[in-house]
């Protein structure tokens, strides 16, 4: 008999569910069967890609109007409904696991699934780039350290009952999502570092040539704009970067939207490209010269396996997006800008400096040696096997 993959991804962006899409796909050609749990648009992405979806009871942060983190007086105020979220999801994904008779759970983020997977008697495997619940940097939290550090080993000794936690980025010096992760002693018995989770992007000379007659592209400079993360998140920084000025005659500047089930057309934005859903987005990857994008860890993955300068634009008061961003910075490898603060030309000259500054380049190429080292997805697939024998 098959054996049963049950992979639930947080639903909120897409972040977490492409990379569980990506170890589905490796397992199913293993000789499994996989069913997803999710949400929202991530449930959406699941079914576009073509995979069995149960759609879990939603339960997310509030953001606020410019796309913002809403802060702690909001989740302390959301905080008895997200508890009663948390246990509607758990008696979710326990009759879920009862009903598709899974032999193990791969939760990407998902701690329901791994409590609900612990009380069903079920093996999971968790990959995780967040343990450590970092707290807005508002000046009127009181011992904010103390606060991270309890919440911390309390999440950490729920995330402890699975078999392994799997952490998706690279180990010290180089570990983007550091912040999140060091300092919690609960958990570092199980974790793991397993690499990027991200594919090696090899696309045909001819498919490449394709997309550079479609956008019309010649030897100036590619600029990808990948702006990832929930909807509410989305629309404030869209609509400053298609705003923004640009010198059309330095580079060519490709905004994507990352809207599942929007137009896959481009559309002319002034003297920008814009996608509601790239459909070639590996291609522009590839072609680009620079990579514009928000702090998710999937997109900071890529861009560096891929060997691609970012500049990257948090989501405002995103703790865990914020200190990606200064990690990477500190690595060498980005600028970060504030959304709060951006003026019409500040990203167009950041822009400029970075495409004629090889510094960003060689440091980006350096980190990607040793994320070459690594097989993020093949390892995640490996223990799910060795778990299912």
């Amino acid at each position: 008999m098959r054996p049963r993959v049950y992979v639930a991804a947080y639903g909120s962006g897409l972040g977490h569910v492409s990379r569980m899409v990506r170890v589905a796909r490796s397992v199913e050609k293993s000789g499994c069967d996989v069913v997803f749990s999710t949400w929202g648009e991530a449930a959406a992405y699941v079914a576009s890609e073509g995979f069995r979806c149960l759609n879990a009871p939603n339960m997310d942060v509030r953001w606020d109007p410019v796309g913002g983190f809403a802060g702690v007086r909001h989740i302390a105020a959301d905080l008895p409904g997200m508890v009663s979220s948390f246990f509607k999801q758990v008696s979710f994904e326990m009759e879920s696991l009862r009903r598709f008779g899974a032999d193990i759970v791969l939760s990407d983020s998902r701690l329901s699934a791994v409590v609900a997977s612990h009380l069903r008697g079920v093996p999971s495997l968790v990959v995780l780039n967040q343990i450590r619940l970092l707290l807005p940097q508002d000046d009127s939290i009181c011992s904010r350290r103390f606060l991270e550090d309890l919440g911390g080993e309390v999440v950490a000794s729920l995330w402890s009952l699975s078999r392994r936690i799997l952490i998706p980025d690279l180990p010290p010096p180089y570990t983007i999502s550091e912040r999140n992760l060091w300092g919690v002693g609960n958990a570092v018995r199980k974790m793991r570092y397993v690499g990027f989770m991200v594919e090696d992007l090899r696309s045909s000379e001819e498919r490449l040539a394709d997309v550079q007659r479609t956008l019309r592209l010649d030897d100036k400079p590619l600029v990808f704009a990948q702006i990832s993360g929930p909807e509410a998140t989305k629309v404030h920084l869209l609509r400053r970067i298609l705003d923004s000025e640009i010198d059309s005659s330095e580079y060519t500047f490709v905004v994507s939207a990352g809207v599942p089930n929007g137009s896959t057309q481009p559309k002319k934005y002034g003297d920008k490209w814009f996608y509601e859903w790239c459909p070639v987005r590996d291609e522009l990857f590839q072609l680009a010269s620079l990579v514009v994008a928000r702090g998710g860890h999937s997109t900071l993955s890529q861009a560096i396996r891929c060997g691609k300068p970012m500049v990257i634009i948090p989501i405002p008061h995103h703790s865990e997006q914020i200190q990606n961003a200064e990690k990477a910075a500190r690595l060498g490898v980005a600028v970060v800008l504030d959304q709060l603060r951006i003026g019409s030309s500040d990203l167009g000259e950041v822009i400029g400096r970075l495409l004629n500054e090889p510094a960003c380049l060689r440091s980006v190429l350096r980190i990607r040696e040793q994320a070459m080292l690594y097989d993020g997805i093949g390892e995640v697939t490996k223990q799910i096997l060795e778990l299912t024998r």
